[in-house]
């Protein structure tokens, strides 16, 4: 069964479509959430509300504006940062505390997707939400204050923080 056959069966209340839509679509869910949170607790809450919210809004889905595991994708980006947002743990930083012109660290260079979730695992909390948001999403630090409710600055001088950390540990893993 294709995607589409497996969504018209599960809005019509087919169990064994809504367990193969789930186990279809849950496996990419869970990816996109474990790259916001470091703690295996709030990567299964953020899967079990995403997947929730998938199937509340399943007939919402307009296969003419996209695909579907794009539209899941959107959701549980959402959902991660509504916790997020919800258990708000950013400090805000002043910019003075880092140099503006400090030398770019290189560790955009020196990713490649294989890598990424790898490395996002050793950042914890403020610091792997920022940097997946920019480098991994695209997001800019004015969006990402916006998204999180921090200012720029503070997205900026996390990110800066965080490229810094994965310097440390990419230096670590090549030695």
């Amino acid at each position: 069964m294709n995607i589409q056959s497996l969504i018209t069966s599960s809005l019509n209340g087919d169990q064994k479509a809504m367990r193969a839509l789930f186990d279809a679509v849950s496996p990419k869910v869970n990816y996109v959430c474990q790259r916001h949170f470091d703690d295996p607790q709030d990567v299964k809450e953020a899967v079990q509300i995403s997947m929730i919210r998938i199937f509340k809004k399943l007939e919402q889905f307009d296969p003419s504006k996209g695909e579907f595991f794009g539209w899941s994708y959107r959701i549980a980006m959402n959902e991660s940062l509504r916790l997020i947002r919800k258990n708000a743990r950013f400090e805000h930083e002043d910019i003075d505390e880092i140099n503006k012109d400090s030398e770019d660290l290189g560790i955009d260079e020196q990713l490649n997707s294989s890598e990424s979730l790898e490395l996002l695992n050793c950042l914890k909390g403020n610091h792997r939400v920022v940097f997946n948001l920019f480098f991994v999403e695209g997001y800019n630090h004015k969006e990402i204050g916006e998204q999180l409710g921090i200012s720029e600055i503070t997205s900026r001088t996390t990110y800066h923080r965080a490229k810094k950390k994965l310097q440390e540990y990419y230096s670590l893993q090549s030695t």
